[in-house]
């Protein structure tokens, strides 16, 4: 048996919410893009969250965080083998990209070393799974996905406080935007490369991920929550696609607040 495809889901999501927050949802939880929402992109893209609102590396890391949390009272083995199952069905319904995979990468490396009881350095993970991807997907490594995702988490993991191996979920947080210090050494890794590639730097973008990142957590939990209740009877996703479009709408009235700050985005 097959799993659906991609339209699937996010037919789903289209059944419960109206638009923008529809496209804004599909686009956290499943990657698809949200150039259709013209003005929804635009706002985003003043404020400097869409490393954010679309699937990435930092969404797959708090997919990751929730999973741990969700099985913390399962045993350790019990535990990483439903996180491993999960995040590779997850990969698989919404096709395998370069920071997704990256930071998949970083999260079987890290579990699996807790697992055996061996310490491990985040900055070590982040070059392994970059020399895992030079191997398998050479054409991945000079893509703008991957090197905005590479550097912004080298950001993180050089200047986050480290931590002991003994929490697992301490661990994987360190490729999570958790304060501004964090998120400001994640947008200096990578203004240059947006500077480069897009003629263009959003001045707010550290206080704008500070502020909504919270919110990807729940709104990827609950979405797909959704999307299981679903499948069962739509009647049983009524309740968490309700919540959902309650965040979302929360979320798109701060997006559409700070992108109307005057002087934070420059394009040149």
């Amino acid at each position: 048996m097959s799993l659906p495809d991609l339209s699937y889901f996010t037919g789903i999501i289209n059944s419960y919410l109206p638009e923008p927050q529809a496209t804004l949802l599909n686009g956290i939880t499943f990657g698809t893009s949200i150039k259709g929402q013209y003005d929804l992109y635009q706002m985003v893209k003043i404020i400097g969250l869409l490393h954010i609102v679309v699937l990435s590396g930092m969404n797959i890391t708090i997919l990751a965080v929730i999973i741990i949390k969700l099985t913390s009272f399962l045993s350790r083995k019990t535990s990483f083998l439903i996180i491993s199952i999960l995040i590779a069905i997850f990969v698989i319904i919404v096709g395998p990209q370069a920071p997704i995979i990256r930071a998949v990468i970083m999260c079987y490396v890290t579990i699996g070393a807790f697992l055996f009881q061996r310490s491990v350095k985040p900055v070590v993970v982040l070059f392994v799974s970059a020399f895992t991807i030079a191997i398998f997907w050479p054409q991945w490594i000079t893509s703008i996905s991957f090197l905005l995702s590479f550097f912004s988490t080298l950001g993180i993991v050089l200047f986050v406080p480290k931590t002991n191996l003994a929490n697992i979920e301490n661990q994987v947080s360190n490729f999570i935007v958790t304060d501004l210090k964090t998120s400001l050494s994640a947008q200096i890794m990578i203004v240059p490369l947006i500077a480069m590639y897009f003629n263009e730097i959003s001045l707010i973008s550290p206080i704008s991920t500070l502020i909504i990142a919270p919110f990807i957590g729940p709104l990827m939990l609950l979405s797909l929550i959704t999307v299981f209740l679903s499948s069962i009877n739509w009647y049983l996703g009524l309740i968490p696609g309700f919540i959902s479009y309650g965040i979302t709408t929360v979320v798109l009235l701060i997006i559409e607040w700070l992108s109307k700050i005057p002087f934070v985005f420059v394009k040149f």
